[in-house]
């Protein structure tokens, strides 16, 4: 029994370890955030938030010790949008082409296929959808950048 016990206990000890651990550049460690960001979390469990600016209610925040590779690509910023204290959505911004398809990879790896997929003005939107989260990636060739939106389905409650 204490065997059985101490063997979970091991198991869950490495799988937060691999969850936690620096450089991992995955897209998202748990399907309804980003990397150790979970949407509905609360300003507060977060450490090196740098606000810098307000809008509409949301105040946007970065962090400086965020890793900006992602797979094989790089994301020219992170920045966390916060209602009321409460993380509410995420921007993820890239350059586009080889390097925005290169994040669009890495997101699908992590999340899957999309639940959906369209064209918007000749650029391709795809959707992954949780019960908690809507993750929307837009690749924009016309005007070089790519983006995706990770963003709480549970905004104001």
């Amino acid at each position: 029994m204490k065997n059985q016990l101490l063997q979970q206990c091991m198991l869950l000890c490495l799988v937060l370890i691999s969850l936690l651990a620096p450089g991992r550049s995955s897209a998202a460690d748990v399907k309804d955030g980003f990397r150790d960001a979970r949407l509905g979390a609360k300003l507060t469990s977060f450490k090196g938030m740098i606000l810098t600016s307000t809008s509409d209610g949301q105040q946007l925040y970065e962090r400086a010790s965020d890793n900006l590779t992602m797979g094989k690509g790089t994301l020219k910023s992170i920045i966390y949008c916060f209602e009321k204290g409460v993380l509410v959505d995420i921007h993820l911004k890239a350059a586009a082409g080889a390097n925005g398809k290169a994040i669009s990879e890495e997101i699908t790896s992590v999340q899957g296929a999309p639940t959906q997929q369209t064209t918007i003005m000749g650029s391709p939107v795809r959707y992954w959808r949780t019960p908690a989260m809507l993750l929307t990636y837009v690749e924009g060739p016309q005007i070089r950048v790519s983006y995706a939106l990770f963003s709480s389905l549970k905004k104001g409650s």
